[in-house]
């Protein structure tokens, strides 16, 4: 009976120490011939780790150990960080639509490498510009912003689309639907005149008003760039809508997925023809650590400087100012615009909010929902030792300590590698735990329901009540044969 109870005792480890692991690892999937590959790891890991941070985050091949890796846009090393420059570049406006254009625009290089109408175009050019090509030669590296500033007085929201060249002739969609938005009224403006670029790689733009009608003309234009040979960045990844936890008279709460650095934020206006001013701010438990994310570097340039943190007595919620924005939901020219998503700095917080100058009706009948966004960080490792290779986080410390120096190692090994493409790495993460209560009250009476995470892996819980079961049905009879007299066992 005893060597059955130890039996029970060691099933019930193995089915703990399952779903521990179950939580802690998850495989990688190999494509390529190596030996490096790259992985991007997705954004949902953060609500896997206890604070948010990807500081234990290792690859392991079979036998457990940890393998030399790097981070692609590694924020802990200054060397690596990538200098912002800026050049005002030349503007050309097009009198005709740009999809019409039989060839080059009608457009010509000067001996000098600038650009000029065509004498056919020439003839055209009193016409208001339904199109406009930016000469963004200058900019040495990858383009990650382009900023505006419109001639006259020129008011409004105006939808544009956007695309890239290097040679005049072929075109790549770069932005699809995009506004520029300058509105002024009782002493009070909104502008909306920097466009995201990404880390595009491009000799020309060319901005095509969706109405030219009603389209603005540019007075100049200056593009930010980057020299780095990092590669792009990888796209946003973003959650479902979120319903607001608590709406007060002016302000709702919204909670924010856990350890999640947010970089972006999107509202869903109920109604149509709504435009209001908003101040987004996020919520932390008081004297909880900042937790920040890597920074992409237009969070840089955007949030260059700190950030309005107000003072709130321990176990309360600390506000802390992130943003100024105006959303609309409009018609216009048939269709809607949207007001673009807010730009964050990248922090966690519990709670996002949402506050109006005035009622939060401003902002429609119902309170408005929001999306949040991160971009997933990328890393790059050597496949050392035997597969299959596993993507581990939540390290003991001394693991942590044993494994600090492999996110270093990395880059002197390629150093003396040709520098061949890397392979691809894929992972599916496990879902996240059961959400637990924070110390620090919620700020208010939650209005959404609860979520279902504690339903999101059954059978882990099945098995481990099983155990449970068997091992207290082994004590029980271990118990009662001990209790028998001598004669009856």
């Amino acid at each position: 009976m005893k060597d059955m109870l130890r039996l029970g005792l060691g099933a019930l480890a193995m089915v703990a120490g399952g779903l521990a692991v179950a939580q802690q690892q998850a495989p990688l999937t190999l494509d390529g011939p190596g030996p490096f590959y790259r992985l991007v790891v997705p954004s949902a890991i953060h609500g896997l780790l206890p604070d948010g941070d990807l500081r234990d985050v290792r690859v392991r091949n079979a036998a457990g150990q940890a393998v030399p890796f790097a981070w692609l846009d590694a924020e802990d090393d200054p060397q690596a960080r990538p200098r912002v420059e800026s050049h005002e570049v030349a503007l050309l406006p097009l009198p005709t639509r740009a999809d019409t254009a039989p060839d080059l625009l009608g457009l010509k290089l000067r001996p000098d490498g600038s650009l000029a109408l065509a004498a056919a175009s020439a003839a055209l050019s009193s016409a208001p510009a339904q199109a406009w090509v930016i000469d963004s030669r200058r900019a040495d590296g990858a383009l990650v912003r382009i900023r505006f500033e419109l001639a006259g007085d020129a008011q409004g929201i105006f939808p544009f689309t956007l695309e890239t060249s290097d040679d005049l002739r072929r075109w790549q969609p770069l932005l699809a639907d995009d506004q520029l938005v300058r509105l002024q009224r009782d002493g009070q403006s909104i502008e909306r005149l920097a466009i995201d670029l990404g880390r595009v790689r491009a000799s020309f733009l060319r901005l095509s008003w969706r109405d030219g009608v009603q389209a603005p003309a540019l007075a100049r234009a200056w593009v930010d760039s980057v020299r780095t040979p990092a590669p792009a960045p990888p796209a946003l990844e973003w959650s479902a809508a979120v319903a607001p936890s608590r709406c007060g008279a002016d302000f709702c709460d919204y909670p924010a997925p856990p350890g999640l650095p947010l970089q972006r934020l999107r509202i869903h206006l109920a109604d149509r023809n709504t435009m209001a001013p908003v101040q987004v701010s996020g919520l932390s438990p008081a004297g909880a650590a900042e937790a920040r994310g890597h920074r992409h570097v237009l969070d840089a340039l955007r949030h260059g400087g700190g950030r309005d943190r107000a003072d709130a007595p321990a176990g309360a919620l600390q506000v802390q100012r992130l943003a100024d924005t105006v959303v609309y939901r409009l018609d216009q020219g048939g269709g809607e615009v949207h007001a673009a998503p807010v730009a964050l700095d990248g922090g966690a917080h519990a709670f996002v909010r949402l506050q109006t100058r005035g009622p939060m009706a401003a902002l429609g009948t119902r309170p408005p929902t929001v999306s949040f966004a991160a971009r997933p960080r990328v890393l790059e490792f050597l496949a050392q030792g035997q597969p299959p290779f596993v993507l581990s986080w939540q390290a003991s410390a001394h693991d942590a300590a044993a494994d600090s120096a492999n996110a270093a190692a990395l880059k002197t090994l390629r150093a003396g590698i040709a520098q061949q493409a890397p392979g691809r790495a894929t992972v599916t993460l496990p879902a996240p735990p059961p959400a637990v209560a924070s110390t620090a009250a919620a700020p208010g009476p939650a209005a959404a329901s609860a979520t279902p995470a504690a339903r999101r892996s059954p059978w882990l819980w099945a098995a481990l009540g099983s155990g449970l079961l068997v091992l207290g049905a082994m004590a029980w009879s271990l118990l009662r044969s001990l209790n028998k007299p001598s004669g009856d066992r």
